[in-house]
């Protein structure tokens, strides 16, 4: 704690009040330069002290346990909200970070103190967010982004910690798709997006979480922005739904779920007709994952919607290589079907 308090600004003064009685502030901290340049030789130095004090955290008595997990947490809260960390500290400190909240993820099941200050530094991360936001210091932009990337991991390695109907979950959602429409950030939140939307099936906290995001994700894809430069995200989050399909264990849920993810692939490629053969390995993707559900889906669609399935497939195949035997005339010994 004294090395990283000589490193990182904002921790001395939290230090010298006792940081280990020190729970979750709801401020942002400032940005100021730290005492000591983070060169190369100081980043090596914070992200060791880090890493060790993540480790000694798994061996001390429960007793101070509940202190000193907040104590880490103010500490990585800290550095992210501190723009002279946001270029080479951060990058190294979030996959200590993502090790640290799966290892409280068991805890946060059994206690209720660990569930509360996992949900208070997603309280704190939100407002750092917003913060960045503002753009109101040189650094506002990489802050933004280690936000989302941030609290992406919080919500993903801790899951069973926040309610599904927390309305901090909810606010985090609303915010991720305000940087997936913004060109700087879409990039990162789609990735993030991603992440979130392929959980593995647990629970309700998970189910809740694909409600919230499959309308503005589906949105998102049908309707392509004028911002330019999405263009990249767009094709993220199509390879994403269709990913989400061949996570639903049931048949009937991949068939609901075709059923809104194929029209609003169709939709994509009727207003961006270059994405023609990337729809149609997405759609063949999909029937792959269920074959059945897929006919069943294309079957119900309209015939103006089926005739462009059937156009789109046929404009990604590429040029078809035809075998003859024997007699020149003799049609292609394989050729595309399209029996729906």
């Amino acid at each position: 704690m004294l090395v990283l308090s000589g490193l990182v600004p904002g921790l001395e003064e939290s230090n010298s009040k006792g940081m280990c009685t020190f729970i979750i502030a709801e401020h942002v901290a400032d940005q100021r330069i730290a005492r000591h340049d983070l060169n190369e030789e100081a980043i090596a130095l914070l992200t060791t002290a880090l890493s060790a004090l993540v480790d000694a955290a798994q061996v001390f008595p429960s007793i101070i346990k509940a202190d000193l997990h907040a104590c880490i947490l103010h500490i990585f809260a800290t550095i992210l909200g501190t723009g002279a960390c946001q270029a080479t500290v951060v990058p190294q400190a979030l996959p200590i970070f993502k090790r640290f909240i799966t290892s409280l993820a068991p805890q946060a099941e059994a206690t209720e103190d660990t569930s509360k200050q996992l949900r208070a530094t997603l309280t704190r991360f939100l407002a750092i967010l917003r913060h960045a936001q503002q753009r109101e210091f040189d650094a506002a932009l990489a802050c933004e982004k280690n936000s989302v990337l941030a609290t992406t991991i919080l919500l993903s390695s801790a899951s069973s910690a926040f309610s599904s109907s927390d309305p901090l979950v909810k606010r985090f959602v609303d915010d991720l798709f305000d940087c997936l429409n913004a060109r700087m950030t879409s990039k990162v939140a789609a990735g993030c997006c991603r992440s979130l939307l392929l959980l593995p099936k647990k629970g309700a906290f998970e189910t809740v979480l694909a409600a919230l995001m499959l309308p503005q994700i589906l949105s998102f894809i049908a309707n392509p922005s004028d911002v330019e430069g999405l263009e990249e995200s767009r094709t993220t989050l199509a390879q994403t739904l269709v990913a989400f399909i061949s996570t639903l264990p049931q048949s009937d849920q991949r068939q609901v779920a075709s059923k809104i993810i194929i029209p609003a692939l169709l939709a994509r490629v009727q207003k961006e007709p270059g994405t023609s053969q990337e729809t149609a390995t997405r759609l063949l993707e999909i029937a792959g994952a269920d074959q059945v559900a897929f006919r069943a889906v294309v079957g119900g669609l309209s015939a103006e919607q089926r005739t462009l399935v059937e156009g789109v497939l046929k404009s990604g195949q590429g040029p078809v290589r035809k075998e003859t035997r024997g007699d020149e005339d003799e049609g292609p010994k394989i050729a595309l079907k399209m029996d729906f």
